[in-house]
């Protein structure tokens, strides 16, 4: 299983993180959820990687969009 390609924005205060091609699964009764789960999945690993990178804590990953079947766009930003 591929986990697809990102893109990544500076939108000045925060950063936009375009994920493509996220798996696609083809059972129907956990189909409709899949999406939203591996994005929080995503979410986690970029939250990671980005305090692997010296990243400060006040800077989380949050889902912005999730576009179906296979795209998702989150943002890096302060939180308050």
């Amino acid at each position: 299983m591929g986990f697809g390609v990102c893109q990544i924005e500076d939108a000045d205060n925060h950063v936009i993180i375009k994920h493509h091609d996220l798996p696609v699964i083809d059972d129907g009764d956990f189909k409709n959820k899949w999406l939203q789960y591996f994005s929080v999945i995503m979410c986690g690993l970029y939250n990671s990687w980005f305090r692997q990178t010296g990243a400060p804590v006040e800077l989380v990953c949050t889902i912005k969009e999730i576009i179906a079947p296979s795209d998702a766009v989150f943002e890096f930003k302060r939180v308050k």
